[in-house]
């Protein structure tokens, strides 16, 4: 389940960095990146997520947001040797 508030590119720069572009900083952007504020770093998925019917896109869009500390553990610590 996706956590409230994300969005697609924040999982994917997560789970699978090659998918995710960083865009080229302008001379502008790159001296406010300098002056402390990250905000202005932007990028795009890889042309394999953006594409139409992208198992990724879908499974992301039909997920209900529920927030990571209420969602059921996929590991489960009793079973482990």
């Amino acid at each position: 389940a996706a956590n409230p508030g994300c969005v697609l590119e924040d999982f994917v720069r997560w789970h699978s960095p090659p998918d995710w572009m960083e865009a080229e900083a302008s001379n502008e952007a790159k001296e406010t990146i300098e002056g402390g504020d990250l905000s202005c770093a932007r990028g795009q998925l890889s042309r394999r997520m953006q594409k139409e019917g992208n198992l990724w896109r879908e499974l992301w869009e039909t997920a209900k947001p529920v927030p990571a500390v209420r969602q059921t553990p996929l590991f489960d610590e009793d079973l482990a040797v």
